[in-house]
């Protein structure tokens, strides 16, 4: 008989707790897994790393700035060809 779908995310939700306080002490994910594994329900190690970063260190992990958004934009003004009057600080 094989574990129906979704069982090892199930059990590592319930794990979720314990595992981050591993996590925050040291231990390496690794090691996590294989304290862990018969707890698991059968997750792999990648599916249990997957979580760990979905899961677990984006909920600790602070948001990060984005640079774009931070600098203010400068006002460029474009050459028209024909301009009567062109800023020549603008064509240098």
């Amino acid at each position: 008989m094989s574990i129906p779908y979704g069982t090892g995310r199930v059990a590592f939700i319930a794990k979720q707790a314990e595992i981050a306080t591993m996590l925050a002490a040291g231990h390496t994910k690794k090691n996590i897994y294989n304290h862990m594994k018969e707890h698991l329900a059968g997750l792999s190690y990648p599916q249990f790393t997957r979580y760990i970063r979905s899961r677990i260190q984006n909920i600790s992990a602070p948001p990060k700035a984005n640079i774009e958004q931070s600098k203010p934009k400068e006002a460029v003004k474009s050459f028209v060809p024909g301009d009567k009057d062109p800023n020549l600080d603008d064509l240098f």
